[in-house]
């Protein structure tokens, strides 16, 4: 008899073992170890191969069931009978009888391949005798250092100031660091007390050509009438020729200083002159502009300290504080303050908001500005101490903390503040719920207090998560008239859908009487004209119900009926003759 392979469509007889092609018995069990078969489980026949003294590879026998997706890329073996085994998808030609399995198959175990034809498998190969055994060690174990905790979830995140800091100081000790006098040959001793003393006989006013002149006041005419104090008449001209040139030569700092702010705004820094608000640059008694580096010793948070500007002291007209008297400098007033302006603005462009808020701060003394710099800087500690210190505007100051992150310091202003559902808010992202709840609380109770029902409730809802002490408060609302139309309406928004019409029928038994029909109609009508509404019939039906009881009081609330019944053109005519008929009715 001979016998040939032939290709099937399909498996005729089970699974009963898998091929693994290498002649390595190490490739053998490196196989079976990633298919997670145990050497008890199979048996391992090695498979001639046609070249002499070389093996093709193995036959695994499962001991166990055996299913194709087990042997994984390796090729599965048909049992045909239980010695003789062919590859999957295959046919045996011609049929082996059992008569002749038990002549020639019985007693060995036999394989049948197209690669190497029909082989008889001696005794399995025991595989675990070849296995190396390595002998144990003692290993030390130890117990590892504590590992850094990395939390999957950050509950809150906050930046807490450093005490006892005093950031404005920080800031301007950055901006300008070292005070010094500027090197150049300003008015003499002599120069400037007649230049204030010219000042004080002098005013100023705007001739028809609208260009600035100077007049002898009350206090010069009054002198020029004593005898021998001045001479001649003419005196004043020449005082007044004098005033202009020493205020000349006074204006030629402000110049000097115009330049290096446009050339050098981080020198000319150190060297600026404070600018009122009133058109005057503040200075000592004297009212002279006097150009000296005069920031480095100050602190912003301590604002202008004695000895800020240089003086002569000891002059009448206000002593040496600072402050104490100021010069008009015409003109130079307006150019060093859009030039302060005009450097604020670069400043800002370049990203240098440090130096932007000094200008805004000490220079402009425009406060707002001056945090606003700061905030768009990121230092939102440092604006919301300018709010404090020289606005007082708490609120602006807790917004600069929150953008900071400086959620406690926050809180305090807004508590101050009795903002109580900002706090909530602050203590939900800090994720003390409670201490959220008790300040939403409050807030709800000034609410109530106020009868705001409705905003009331939205705090329960939306704040708080309770829903069904909102829904207590919103009817509360309805019933004692407060809001009515909106509480209604939101009760039932937040109302299980399938159950809003029992419920809408439950109040208007209840719930509504002559004092809240119109209202009550108005929130059916609300409920009417949503979308996809499955009661409209029921909710028309009402409505008639509502303008029948009260159109005895109110005739023109047959008009409402328009609303139920958009595309019925025949309800228009009939409520337009129902009003004029009881017009008739009433005047008769």
């Amino acid at each position: 008899m001979e016998l040939k392979l032939n290709i099937s469509k399909h498996s005729e007889f089970p699974i009963g073992g898998f091929l693994i092609s290498g002649s390595n018995p190490k490739t053998w069990l490196l196989e079976l170890q990633a298919l997670n078969f145990s050497l008890n489980q199979v048996k391992i026949y090695p498979v001639p191969g046609n070249v002499p003294n070389v093996l093709w590879g193995c036959f695994v026998l499962s001991i166990n069931n055996l299913n194709i997706k087990d042997v994984g890329k390796n090729e599965g073996c048909q049992r045909v009978f239980p010695n003789l085994y062919i590859p999957e998808k295959a046919k045996l030609v011609p049929q082996v009888l059992a008569s002749d399995y038990e002549r020639h198959f019985q007693e060995k175990m036999h394989l049948f391949h197209p690669d190497f034809g029909l082989v008889e498998l001696s005794d399995d190969f025991k595989l675990a005798e070849l296995l190396e055994i390595p002998s144990e060690q003692f290993v030390y174990t130890f117990k590892p250092a504590k590992s850094v905790f990395i939390p999957t979830k950050i509950d809150r995140f906050e930046i807490r100031k450093v005490e006892d800091e005093d950031p404005l100081k920080k800031l301007e000790d950055k901006v300008v660091p070292h005070p010094e006098k500027l090197d150049d040959k300003p008015l003499s001793l002599k120069e400037k007390a007649k230049l204030k003393l010219y000042s004080k006989l002098f005013n100023r006013k705007k001739n028809k050509e609208g260009k600035e002149e100077l007049e002898p006041n009350g206090l010069l005419k009054g002198i020029n009438k004593l005898k021998g104090v001045f001479g001649a008449k003419g005196e004043s001209e020449g005082m007044k020729r004098d005033l202009e040139n020493l205020e000349e030569r006074n204006k030629e700092q402000v110049d000097r200083l115009m330049d290096m702010l446009k050339n050098n705004p981080d020198e000319g820094l150190k060297y600026a002159v404070p600018l009122d608000q009133n058109g005057s640059n503040r200075g000592t008694n004297d009212g002279l502009i006097d150009i000296s580096k005069r920031w480095g010793g100050l602190s912003l948070f301590g604002g202008m300290i004695g000895g800020l500007f240089g003086g002569l002291g000891g002059m009448s007209g206000g002593g040496n504080q600072p402050g104490g008297g100021s010069v008009d400098i015409g003109d130079g007033f307006q150019r060093l303050s859009d030039q302060y302006y005009k450097t604020a603005t670069e400043l800002l462009a370049k990203k240098e908001y440090e130096k932007a808020a000094f200008v805004y701060l000490k220079l402009l003394k425009r406060y707002d500005l001056a945090g606003g710099a700061l905030e768009d800087g990121g230092l939102y500690h440092e604006a919301a101490q300018v709010y404090l210190k020289y606005m007082n505007d708490k609120t602006r100051a807790a917004k600069a903390f929150e953008k900071g992150k400086m959620i406690t310091e926050a809180i305090e202003l807004y508590e101050e503040l009795k903002n109580h559902e900002k706090v909530g808010d602050l203590y939900v992202s800090l994720n003390k719920r409670a201490l959220a709840n008790e300040a939403y609380q409050r807030k709800i109770d000034v609410f109530l207090s106020g009868f705001s029902y409705f905003k009331a409730a939205e705090i329960y809802r939306n704040k708080m998560l309770l829903t069904d002490e909102a829904q207590l408060i919103l009817m509360r609302g309805w019933d004692e008239g407060r809001q009515g139309y909106d509480c209604l309406t939101t009760f039932l928004a937040n109302y299980p859908e399938k159950n809003r019409i029992s419920k809408i029928n439950e109040i208007r038994q209840e719930k509504v009487d002559r004092t809240n029909r119109e209202e009550f109609l108005r929130v059916i009508h609300h409920e009417f004209k949503k979308d996809g509404q499955k009661e409209q019939e029921e909710l028309r039906e009402m409505a008639y119900s509502l303008v029948a009881e009260h159109v005895t009081n109110n005739p023109y609330i047959v008009e409402e009926l328009r609303k139920f019944n958009l595309k019925d053109k025949e309800i228009i005519k009939d409520t337009t003759r129902f009003k004029i008929l009881r017009g008739k009715s009433k005047r008769n």
